[in-house]
């Protein structure tokens, strides 16, 4: 249902947008719009300003301007300078360019905003290293934090798998490391041992690290089970 529901809106969303754009344009110039619709069919609910007839309809799938226009209705002749059919071509072009219009600004808008408020991400820090593997045996630590890969700086996880991507078939791996207990390290991670095949989505277990914690602890125990202590 709430997926349902988050569909809905955002399909209201982008059509609202869409048809106030169409909408904003007509207005600006000179056109008069008889319905703004959101959705088609049956309305649901109405609501009147100046000659313009607000509505919400049953089906939420798209929606609609509808305008003075002579080539769908007569139109007085006192109203006939606000019907869309005798405006300027240049007018015309700009009402119809303004929906999709306003639906690309608000991505562009939606997307700076986004950008501009971050997004969720692991912070590269080793929260599990394997023993013998080829960052433990570099000096790599549970704990550290990845600064740089390559000489470059990272800040998440994805930024740094992928610098390590850029390491294929290279003698060896540059890292600058941190942790509470030392300062900054470079170690070399020698890669001899991997071929380029292998630096793939499982490049950091094929080195040794995990940004996720992990430990050895039972969670369950199956009733009545070869593990179970009370049979």
């Amino acid at each position: 249902m709430l997926s349902f529901l988050s569909f809905i809106s955002a399909i209201a969303l982008l059509v609202f947008v869409h048809e106030y754009g169409h909408y904003w344009a007509a207005r600006r110039c000179g056109v008069g719009v008889l319905t703004f619709s959101i959705g088609f069919g049956k309305p649901l609910y109405q609501w009147q300003r100046g000659i313009t007839t607000w509505q919400i309809a049953a089906i939420p799938l798209g929606g609609y301007v509808r305008m003075l226009d002579e080539a769908e209705a007569p139109v007085s002749a006192e109203l006939r300078s606000q019907a869309f059919n005798t405006q300027h071509p240049l007018k015309k072009m700009a009402i119809a360019f303004a929906g999709p219009f306003a639906n690309l600004l608000l991505a562009t808008l939606l997307y700076a905003g986004f950008y501009a408020y971050g997004v969720t991400t692991l912070r590269p820090i080793v929260a599990t290293l394997a023993s013998d593997s080829i960052a433990a045996k570099a000096g790599v630590q549970q704990g550290d934090l990845v600064l740089r890969v390559e000489g470059e700086g990272v800040k998440s996880w994805d930024q740094a798998q992928l610098l390590m991507f850029s390491a294929a078939g290279q003698p060896d791996l540059t890292l600058e490391v941190s942790s509470k207990a030392s300062a900054v390290r470079t170690l070399r991670l020698p890669l001899s041992s991997l071929s380029r095949e292998e630096f793939d989505q499982y490049l950091l277990s094929r080195l040794g690290i995990s940004p996720y914690a992990s430990s050895a602890v039972i969670d369950v125990v199956q009733a009545k089970g070869g593990a179970d202590g009370r049979q």
